[in-house]
């Protein structure tokens, strides 16, 4: 934990250290990103683990030395929400993310605006229209 004194109150103030780690989740392993909270914060690539609870704990023990408080955050897929229930009964914020295939598949969602991008001849609209969802 970082200390500095607040400007406006002439009191000390508590600055929270979060990680946010990102988990790219496969049926036997888990490729997994940390990115450090600020305007600065560096995006890095921690490695990949065993797809299992012994791995889990053993990254967020690591991750979080120092104090930090770690923020989790992964895609819901084949392998269900047993990674979120494990990390958040641990005392981890953990964050499923719910793939959809189309914003139709939402009750009560309305057409995508039109999209556009720097890049030459790339429109996100029209290419989301023709159903393709790959780069340009």
């Amino acid at each position: 934990m970082t200390w500095h004194r607040a400007s406006c109150i002439g009191r000390r103030v508590v600055d929270e250290l979060i990680s946010y780690v990102g988990l790219d989740v496969h049926k036997d392993m888990i490729a997994v990103a940390v990115a450090e909270e600020g305007k600065r914060g560096e995006v890095r690539e921690h490695g990949k683990i065993a797809n299992g609870a012994a791995s889990l704990t053993k990254l967020a023990s690591k991750l979080s030395r120092g104090g930090r408080t770690l923020k989790f955050c992964y895609e819901a897929g084949p392998c269900g929400y047993g990674i979120q229930r494990h990390l958040s009964g641990a005392g981890h914020d953990c964050v499923v993310v719910a793939r959809i295939a189309s914003p139709e598949m939402l009750p009560g969602s309305y057409p995508l605006p039109h999209l556009t991008c720097s890049r030459p001849g790339f429109t996100g609209g029209d290419e989301h229209e023709a159903g393709q969802h790959g780069n340009a």
